[in-house]
């Protein structure tokens, strides 16, 4: 916090991202983390952020995306409006990828639950972003997923205002 502080440049601070989720240490129900504790900590780390002046952080709080309803409750996992200043959605489409077999998902189908959980009831008042997104082309056309997805966004999203592609080339 002071660091960010004597810094002094504005930045996106997405702590503790994908916290719904069971495969980060943070999570509720991973390593002895109870409920209500992922809340607790982010409002403590906030809080000492705010002590220290260190004012050119912009909370982001972001969940993976959930389309199956099979994560944490995302209510029970939102900070408050007070404490977070943009939200933020993480999710891929896995495809038939064999490392982590699914089956092929438009961005639509993937995040369109998840978002309208946050935008419609739990942050309706909280611009987005979405910190990471990707697909494969492994059971379907990769190029023509990107571009329904930037015909969508726009159009059926209207809280997004900003996209992070994850790239990353598997050997």
């Amino acid at each position: 916090a002071e660091a960010a502080r004597k810094w002094g440049h504005p930045f996106f601070l997405r702590f503790n991202w994908e916290m719904n989720g069971f495969w980060f240490p943070w999570s509720e129900g991973v390593n002895g983390n109870k409920r209500g504790e992922f809340v607790a900590a982010w409002r403590h780390v906030h809080d000492i952020f705010a002590a220290a002046g260190a004012t050119n952080a912009t909370w982001v709080w972001c969940p993976n995306i959930d389309p199956d309803n099979i994560f944490l409750d995302l209510a029970e996992q939102y900070p408050g409006d007070a404490y977070v200043d943009w939200t933020c959605l993480d999710g891929y489409n896995w495809g038939t990828n064999p490392v982590r077999p699914a089956r092929w998902m438009t961005f639509d189908q993937l995040y369109s639950s998840t978002y309208h959980r946050i935008v419609d009831t739990i942050a309706p008042s909280k611009p987005m972003v979405i910190g990471e997104v990707g697909s494969t082309e492994y059971g379907g056309s990769k190029a023509a997923w990107i571009q329904e997805m930037l015909e969508d966004v726009p159009t059926k999203y209207p809280a997004i205002r900003g996209l992070l592609w994850f790239n990353r080339h598997a050997e």
